[in-house]
């Protein structure tokens, strides 16, 4: 039995499966802070975004403050609004086209923020985990110096819990890049 899935739950106490196509982790995006560090919002400048190999949006500054997205749902102008984490050194962000608030990132091809589009990250339907079992076994451990053959006794549980943990979060990640690779499970 896998102890790891994001959909396809086999138990049915979890529910509906999660769409995958509502994971952060699989979804294109923009990234202000990227954008800006490789020069891509100068004015006047033009970027194009691709993706595993296909153009996926041309970027264009039209000025300190605005910029135009082309993909394939057409153009979409966006704003920019930026903030002084420190004397002198701007940050700039991404105003949400469709409500206004500021982002880090917008995600293809709506351009819109994780907020919008209702994005979660796949780490909120990982199920179950032993996480919760090993920190209760790790409070009832307790500390070496008291009751020594149980300390290392649940000790030893607490590793052989790590390692299965482990184990998952491998089956996990091998399967969320074989899905951001377009392979099946």
């Amino acid at each position: 039995m896998p102890m790891f899935g994001v959909a396809n739950h086999p138990d049915p106490e979890h529910g509906k499966p999660f769409p995958l196509s509502r994971l952060v982790e699989l979804r294109a995006r923009f990234d202000v802070w990227e954008l800006q560090r490789a020069g891509g919002l100068a004015p006047g400048a033009e970027t194009v975004i691709s993706a595993n190999g296909a153009r996926v949006a041309h970027i264009r500054s039209l000025s300190d403050d605005r910029i135009m997205a082309t993909t394939d749902g057409g153009e979409t102008e966006i704003s920019l609004c930026a903030d002084q984490p420190m004397s002198g050194v701007p940050r700039l962000w991404f105003e949400c086209p469709a409500c206004q608030k500021r982002c880090r990132h917008l995600y293809l091809p709506e351009l819109r923020c994780s907020l919008c589009l209702a994005l979660e990250h796949s780490s909120r339907h990982v199920w179950p985990s032993n996480a919760g079992r090993i920190a209760r076994l790790k409070r009832r451990r307790g500390e070496p110096q008291r009751r020594r053959a149980r300390y290392w006794r649940l000790s030893k549980r607490i590793a052989r819990g790590v390692a299965k943990l482990a184990i998952g979060l491998r089956r996990f990640n091998t399967a969320v890049e074989n899905v951001r690779n377009g392979q099946q499970r």
